[in-house]
């Protein structure tokens, strides 16, 4: 607490639950470091979540809800599953993830009314919990890979425990460091900031970032003008559905390359014990290449599943449409990016007709590969939605 007279607490802080306000505690128990203590809360939170059915909504199935709160639904349908997804979170038996990807739709409601509603509701169904930002759970996956395929004991929690944060985390977690505080003291602040992070509310985060930066909030219809124009010059490039998903591979990994070293990086450090030692550039490079190659060649020859579920669900996505000569259209982007979310962590995932074919018809078939049923019309999204439910019982 500051005693300064002329210190304001900001209103988000003044408004959060005092239960999030630890920084008293952590003052007392400085034996555990910010990174072991959050790790921690991150894997008790992967718990909890994994006990519910996750259903994951697209934004357009927000915005129906969002009209069904206005007593304006846009279809009969879409009252019931409000109302049963209503229920279910109510009873603790399911919850609606957030993602940073609703937040940033969210954002593009110009009008206060509107985007404070569907904020409301995305707080309500999601329970202030959200998917890890894309880095995150990109780096998770590829690090759950290396160890998961190394021939002696795994040492690791599944993807789907860690991929859960809370909405106040949603673009990544980021703590105070380089403070003027001692060691200790900067350390319990970094873990107090990450649980009053833990408190903040939807509606209050996406009254505080809009309007959104021009670069988020701008139309990308050219870049989808420049992809179907790449596509209609390389349609040539591939006779097979298989060959066109290994191009689409490639692409990706030359995409994932950071990635791929910060995780070569963690690994040597870790099994070595040092955790400051420094990888040469040279040899990271090659080491970078290797594994490159090494799953590029694992999806050749079919040894990937369901593993790194990024990299095969966008290219996966790309890769279909390609085949069938299907043209990009403005709001793909984050449509294939839900899928990408929901399908390898959620339980259903609601969204709309076009991707809803490509991801379940062949050759994808992606909702039996992760095992997450996808529905777009309401009468299906409905009767998904309570056979899901009832796996709970």
């Amino acid at each position: 607490m500051n005693d300064n007279p002329k210190y304001v607490r900001p209103e988000w802080l003044q408004a959060l639950d005092p239960k999030f306000d630890t920084l008293s505690f952590h003052i007392q128990h400085p034996e555990i470091s910010p990174d072991v203590y959050i790790r921690s809360q991150h894997i008790a939170l992967g718990q909890q979540v994994l006990a519910k059915r996750r259903i994951y909504l697209d934004q357009k199935y927000w915005i129906y809800c969002r009209d069904v709160v206005r007593g304006r639904p846009q279809h009969p349908l879409h009252s019931e599953i409000y109302k049963v997804l209503g229920q279910a979170v109510k009873s603790g038996t399911a919850i609606c993830p957030a993602s940073h990807l609703i937040l940033e739709e969210t954002l593009k409601q110009e009008d206060p009314e509107s985007r404070h509603l569907t904020a409301t509701i995305v707080q309500e169904l999601s329970t202030g919990v959200s998917l890890q930002a894309f880095p995150v759970l990109s780096q998770a996956e590829i690090l759950h890979f290396l160890i998961t395929t190394r021939p002696w004991p795994v040492d690791a929690f599944p993807c789907e425990q860690m991929a859960w944060t809370y909405i106040g985390n949603v673009f990544g977690h980021i703590s105070p460091v380089s403070t003027a505080f001692d060691a200790d003291t900067e350390n319990a602040i970094r873990k107090a900031w990450f649980d009053s992070m833990g408190g903040i509310q939807f509606p209050v985060l996406a009254e505080r970032l809009f309007p959104l930066p021009f670069e988020i909030a701008r139309s990308h219809s050219g870049r989808y003008d420049e992809q179907n124009e790449q596509c209609r010059k390389h349609e040539k490039d591939f006779s097979s559905f298989p060959e066109v998903f290994l191009i689409e591979i490639s692409d990706a990994l030359d995409v994932y390359k950071d990635e791929l070293a910060e995780a070569q990086k963690y690994l040597f450090q870790k099994y070595i014990g040092q955790k400051d030692v420094i990888v040469p550039d040279d040899q990271l490079a090659e080491g970078t290449r290797q594994l490159s190659n090494l799953i590029y060649h694992a999806f050749r020859l079919g040894k990937i599943t369901d593993q790194l579920p990024g990299l095969r669900i966008m290219a996966g996505i790309h890769a279909a449409m390609r085949y069938k000569h299907q043209k990009h259209r403005k709001g793909d982007r984050h449509d294939h990016l839900h899928a990408r979310v929901a399908l390898p962590y959620c339980n259903l995932f609601l969204t709309e007709r076009t991707l809803g074919h490509i991801l379940c018809d062949k050759p994808l078939e992606y909702d039996k590969l992760y095992g997450c049923r996808v529905a777009w019309e309401p009468g299906d999204a409905l009767g998904a939605l309570n056979d899901v439910l009832q796996q709970t019982q």
